[in-house]
């Protein structure tokens, strides 16, 4: 009896499914990626690397010790012994998340302190008509705590005095942007008592 010729066209399991791995060079340069992200963390301070909760004490006595080492042979293997714990453990995408957030509360910040900076030259330059504006913006604002430091301000300005007052003003603006942040009690002594005296 004559074989047939076998018609089997059948494709084996990875032709059907493709095979999803990807490449050695797409692996090496996931790999630089991640081992790129190292330098970014070390230019961090210790408060902003406490919002990666997810490091355990290991990775960052590592970003430590990194952090004193100078640049050569030493410098590169830590970071890559760093890069590697990051593939390990899958954090990749954690950190950049996070460092997301952590450069975005330093624009904030820089953002903020400019409004402060700007409304505490106004004040002193201006006077009521500016605070007028300020207490539209903050109506819990204590006026005449502000009228105060503003009027003692100008006077430090005007005798080209240490700018005690004009620090102050701008911690009490501080601490209406942030209600976090708290200005210094002011002394009694520091002020005179007539409130109600217009500081224009």
């Amino acid at each position: 009896m004559k074989k047939h010729a076998s018609n089997d066209t059948s494709l084996s399991d990875d032709e059907f499914y493709g095979d999803d791995r990807p490449s050695r060079s797409a692996q090496k340069r996931e790999a630089k990626a991640q081992t790129d992200l190292v330098p970014e963390l070390l230019e961090l301070s210790k408060d902003q690397l406490k919002k990666f909760v997810f490091f355990d004490e290991d990775f960052l006595a590592g970003l430590a010790m990194m952090k004193k080492m100078s640049f050569g042979p030493g410098y590169r293997r830590q970071r890559n012994y760093l890069g590697k714990r990051i593939r390990q453990e899958g954090w990749a995408e954690q950190i950049e998340t996070t460092l997301g957030l952590v450069h975005g509360d330093s624009k904030q910040a820089v953002a903020m302190h400019h409004r402060c900076e700007q409304w505490r030259d106004r004040l002193i330059a201006e006077g009521d008509v500016v605070l007028g504006d300020l207490l539209e913006v903050f109506p819990h604002a204590d006026r005449q705590e502000f009228r105060q430091t503003i009027r003692l301000a100008r006077l430090e300005k005007e005798q080209s005095k240490a700018p005690k007052h004009a620090r102050l003003l701008f911690k009490m603006l501080k601490a209406l942007h942030d209600p976090t942040q708290s200005s210094t009690p002011n002394n009694s002594e520091d002020y005179e008592e007539n409130d109600d005296e217009s500081i224009d």
